[in-house]
């Protein structure tokens, strides 16, 4: 197995891809082999992720200070400050993200963003109540990951993850990731005993691990109380 890649390195990955990820996975898909067809497929459980994420926030985010790790381009901002949010935070180590995230909402009233990797931040470096990150956990290294963690300390926090699982998706996903993706820099996938094992070390209370099929093999880990997991999976 390659060495996980240095932070300079993966930083200079996402500076010439998550512009392009991003449009491909939300917006308009580009297809340029067979592999990313398949991907784009398969049950849009990446636009199925984001919903459910606002589903989560937004009856709890009225008045409270957001932060958003691995914002990339910052696209919920608008949306969460529309919902009651007073503040949001975007954090990327991608000065392409962060400078398209600028462009696009840095005019907006409470909303700004910052170019730094999640292994430097430190709890008191912002002032929020609710921290989240999609799709972040599964492209971090294990001091990226323990901080993640560790901000989320105290907090209202939701976070995806991909899991380890037999589901063709998540197979297409892993060949997908093996094609396109060089250097031994790839995502990685979760049991939800190993997640849950990290989030007891840091030590994290009353944490759950939230499964949807409209996610695929991809999962949340929250803090939201089951009642409201509930609900929503009725709604």
């Amino acid at each position: 197995m390659k060495p996980w890649p240095m932070p300079e390195e993966r930083a200079a990955f996402w500076n010439h891809s998550i512009l392009k990820w991003e449009k491909n996975r939300y917006f308009t898909p580009a297809f340029y082999n067979i592999f990313s067809r398949l991907n784009y497929l398969t049950k849009n459980s990446l636009r199925s992720r984001r919903k459910l994420c606002l589903d989560f926030l937004y009856p709890n985010i009225k008045n409270c200070k957001i932060l958003e790790l691995g914002a990339g381009a910052g696209h919920l901002a608008s949306l969460l400050i529309k919902n009651g949010a007073t503040s949001y935070m975007g954090v990327d180590f991608s000065s392409s993200a962060i400078n398209e995230a600028k462009n696009l909402y840095g005019h907006l009233p409470g909303v700004d963003f910052e170019c730094k990797n999640v292994a430097e931040l430190l709890p008191q470096e912002f002032q929020y109540n609710v921290i989240f990150s999609l799709g972040l956990i599964d492209w971090s290294s294990e001091d990226e990951l323990n901080n993640i963690l560790m901000l989320s300390k105290g907090k209202l926090f939701l976070h995806s993850f991909s899991q380890k699982s037999d589901n063709i998706t998540r197979i297409i996903h892993r060949y997908f990731s093996k094609v396109n993706y060089q250097n031994g820099y790839r995502p990685k996938y979760f049991s939800c005993d190993e997640i849950l094992a990290k989030c007891s070390s840091i030590p994290l209370p009353s944490v759950y691990v939230y499964c949807n099929p409209k996610l695929s093999f991809g999962a949340f880990l929250t803090n939201i109380r089951p009642s409201l997991i509930n609900k929503l999976i009725s709604g």
